[in-house]
């Protein structure tokens, strides 16, 4: 009997042991149940202390004694992650640089990295094309790189430095896509694109002259390209135009104003507030018996401040040596008579001058008979007019004088 109430007694307790760890249970459960549903509403926070977590936040790391340590990969191991979702974090062990993924991996810089950071796969990067030059402000090119139309000029964009050493800046022209160095950088072995239909290799922004010019600089200032070979000793860049008869032209049998050249290459258009230096050879013969004077002048729809040129003729038989010879300084652009009147089947006419233009507009170099010379007049192959920019419409000197 006392066998069977000890076996009782002990089912008893086993009974109130399972019923206790049964609460036990239900309350971890429920404990469980009431942490999952505080985690969906405000997201889930850890730190040595207890913090409520930012409502922005899925997770919040909060420490004032330990960092937060990403995934470390070298990039073999990197590469060989499968199908890598965009937005992947990691830490590269191989480069020492946080890599992320965006379609592919790329890393996240800082203001005093240097350019070997940038990846050479693609044509957008640097990476062998461009470097500083240890810090020494100078833009070095690789491999002979091509520039496409860059524009040298005033940077009016925000800078942004490269890094490495001294910053060699650079900016965008506000966003125009223009490159612009700053800080007067070095280019070496830079090679331009050939130009196109559209595009033209090199552009320069006109700007103001260089105080003291500097040896080997090149400047424009929106009428006139500068070089200077030696300190202080600016010069011209000669930017010729010109026209020219390549066949024989045929004249006008009349007494008024018309040029020797062919129509299609007998105007020049000129920009305003430049001064010009011309000279040209005007030769011209089969002109008819009747006696007439010739006079040079300059037509056109151009404001000229001055004019100052001297004008030569020579009359004769064609192909022979002249029988008169004249000169004249003339300052007007209007009809110059170069000679008395002759009978003469030939003429050749030699300018030289300079002209200083206000408002811009046409400039055409002619000459006028006093009357029809009859005959079967011709402006000959190879006459041929030029001239070129030297300045603004006030210029009095380039170069070292005084």
């Amino acid at each position: 009997m006392k066998a069977i109430q000890n076996t009782t007694s002990r089912m008893k307790l086993i009974g109130v042991q399972l019923l206790e760890k049964r609460k036990i249970f239900s309350l971890v459960l429920v404990s469980m149940f009431l942490l999952n549903n505080q985690s969906f509403a405000q997201g889930v926070g850890i730190s040595e202390s207890s913090i409520a977590p930012d409502a922005s936040s899925i997770l919040e790391l909060r420490s004032t004694l330990r960092g937060f340590l990403p995934p470390r990969l070298t990039t073999v191991e990197r590469d060989a992650i499968g199908a890598p979702v965009t937005g992947l974090f990691l830490y590269n062990t191989t480069t020492n640089r946080f890599n992320y993924r965006n379609g592919s991996w790329l890393a996240l810089v800082s203001a005093t990295d240097n350019l070997s950071v940038f990846a050479s796969t693609t044509s957008a990067q640097l990476l062998g094309v461009l470097s500083d030059e240890t810090g020494s402000d100078a833009a070095v090119f690789a491999n002979t790189p091509t520039l496409v139309t860059p524009v040298l000029g005033a940077a009016t964009g925000t800078s942004r430095a490269l890094g490495g050493g001294t910053a060699l800046t650079i900016t965008n022209q506000t966003g125009t896509g223009n490159l612009v160095l700053a800080t007067s950088p070095t280019i070496t072995g830079a090679n331009l694109a050939a130009g196109t239909a559209t595009v033209d290799p090199l552009t320069f922004t006109s700007g103001t002259n260089l105080t003291t010019a500097a040896a080997g600089s090149v400047e424009y200032d929106g009428t006139s390209f500068y070089a200077t070979s030696v300190a202080s000793t600016r010069q011209v860049v000669r930017t010729e135009q010109f026209i020219s008869n390549t066949a024989n032209f045929t004249m006008a049998n009349v007494n008024t104003a018309q040029s020797v050249f062919a129509a299609a290459n007998d105007v020049f258009t000129l920009p305003a507030a430049t001064t010009y230096f011309f000279e040209g050879v005007y030769n011209i013969t089969g002109m008819g018996a009747t006696t007439r004077t010739t006079a040079t002048l300059f037509g056109g729809t151009t404001t000229i401040i001055s004019i100052a040129y001297y004008a030569m003729i020579q009359t004769g038989a064609a192909n022979a040596l002249g029988a008169a010879q004249t000169t004249k300084n003339n300052i007007t652009a209007a009809a110059n008579v170069l000679n008395a009147t002759v009978a003469t089947a030939a003429a050749t006419i030699t300018v030289k001058g300079i002209v200083r233009i206000n408002a811009g507009g046409t400039f055409i170099p002619q000459i006028q008979f006093s009357a029809n010379p009859t005959g079967a007049i011709i402006g000959t192959t190879n006459s041929w007019f030029r001239m070129y920019p030297v300045g603004t419409n006030t210029a009095a000197a380039v170069g070292n004088v005084n």
